[in-house]
């Protein structure tokens, strides 16, 4: 038992002696050399960024759709057999037996603050008069949309 217990403290010593560390300095910034002083240049790919970003709350039936309205009469997903009502995800919404941690609301709510992430950070790097004012307008129907359906905008 002695030697048993000996070998599992050297095997703890080597691993805590033979521990690196790694130390990295993780800068979330676009550098001032990879900016473009006149405007405009690396400002419309983040503007493509943020019309991008709009496509997962805003395409297909479900995330701003689905969630406004499957919990209302307007609109019932179907569900024809055990596969399809995907474990009562939408009858809970129906029903309005859904709390923070539902996927259709959590997906909402983080698609439309980064929505609203997008538009604010593509808004420090220099852009044009437009792509300014077209930014201003995505991130403002993004709040408008959180605001209505979570009567709340982190900002």
């Amino acid at each position: 038992m002695k030697k048993l217990i000996s070998a599992a403290a050297v095997l703890l010593l080597m691993q805590a002696t033979n521990s690196c560390q790694l130390n990295e300095d993780l800068n979330g910034s676009i550098a001032g050399n990879q900016q473009s002083s006149s405007g405009g240049g690396n400002a419309a790919a983040l503007l493509t960024g943020v019309y991008n970003s709009m496509r997962g709350p805003f395409e297909g039936n479900v995330n701003v759709f689905g969630l406004s309205e499957v919990t209302t009469d307007e609109r019932i997903m179907p569900t024809r057999g055990p596969d399809w009502d995907d474990n009562g995800v939408w009858r809970q919404l129906h029903l309005h037996q859904w709390d923070a941690n539902h996927s259709q609301v959590k997906n909402t709510f983080d698609g439309l603050n980064g929505i609203v992430f997008a538009a604010t950070d593509m808004l420090r790097f220099n852009p044009t008069t437009q792509q300014q004012a077209e930014a201003r307008f995505l991130r403002a129907f993004a709040m408008y949309w959180e605001l209505d359906m979570f009567n709340q905008v982190p900002y």
